[in-house]
């Protein structure tokens, strides 16, 4: 395996390969799950019953952090459901008033260095601090990956970063991080898209979140749903031009803010899936 970056090891062993290159698109097995009472089984657990269960409890740490104590009675329900559904299910990795999920699994040393771990919550990252590679996917994504054990990945292209000198008083690592993902970003991102497979792939620079499972109405809905696309003209007319070539229905804003807007305006109630193209710029 030489030649190979750390996370790209991780990778390959989750996939069970001697070895992957940056673009490989391949399956891996989660070595660990981890939802909090926000983005878990209150959203998920009826699709989890649908594509056919859990299927590997023990990997599956689920902490109730964001609504302890509950301030409303709507609040008290969302823990309720969490309590009852870790109950049922016997999950052995369940927290509640014990601490902020992210920092509980690094306590209980429930995430060790070489592990792959997915979280539906974007702070999932701060398990990498243990030499993990963490993978965060929306709620309906990491509902396929508790019902199959495996997630979709297309593995990344490293960039190798020499930092030198002294950091400045009161300037801490995090500073330093926040300005380098500011400098490397993706030119052009696609958050929560459902597009049918290899549409994403013809926009230069795209990053996608993509939607997996096998719903019976998945098909339908890619066709029938508006994919609202807003950002930098160049960006979104290239983006609307391939999605458009490729039989959806697509409008244009001028702006990724409003975007955002339609995201909460626009999204279906009662739907698992979010059909819109967010772009920044």
């Amino acid at each position: 395996m030489s030649g190979q970056t750390m996370t790209e090891k991780i990778i390959a062993r989750a996939s069970g390969q001697d070895s992957v290159r940056p673009g490989d698109e391949i399956w891996a097995v989660a070595d660990r799950i981890i939802m909090n009472d926000t983005t878990g089984p209150r959203r998920i657990a009826g699709l989890i019953d649908e594509l056919g269960g859990v299927r590997d409890r023990d990997r599956i740490v689920l902490a109730s952090d964001h609504f302890v104590p509950p301030a409303n009675i709507r609040q008290a329900e969302i823990l309720k459901t969490t309590r009852e559904w870790a109950q049922s299910q016997k999950l052995e990795h369940y927290f509640e008033y014990q601490g902020v999920l992210h920092n509980l699994i690094l306590q209980e040393s429930l995430v060790v260095p070489g592990m792959l771990l997915v979280g539906a919550d974007s702070h999932t990252v701060t398990a990498g601090a243990m030499g993990a590679v963490a993978v965060a996917v929306g709620s309906t994504e990491l509902a396929t990956v508790i019902a199959t054990g495996e997630i979709w990945l297309r593995v990344p292209q490293g960039i190798l970063i020499h930092l030198t000198g002294q950091l400045s008083p009161w300037v801490e690592m995090r500073d330093v991080t926040m300005h380098l993902l500011g400098k490397y970003k993706a030119d052009l991102c696609i958050i929560h898209s459902t597009v049918p497979v290899g549409t994403t792939a013809k926009i230069p620079g795209a990053v996608h979140s993509p939607v997996l499972g096998d719903l019976a109405s998945m098909e339908m809905d890619i066709r029938s749903y508006v994919k609202w696309v807003g950002g930098k003209k160049g960006p979104v007319a290239e983006a609307k031009a391939v999605l458009v070539d490729s039989g959806l229905n697509v409008k244009t804003v001028p702006r990724a803010e409003i975007t955002e807007a339609l995201k909460l305006l626009c999204f279906p109630v009662g739907s698992r899936l979010t059909f819109l193209q967010i772009f920044p710029g």
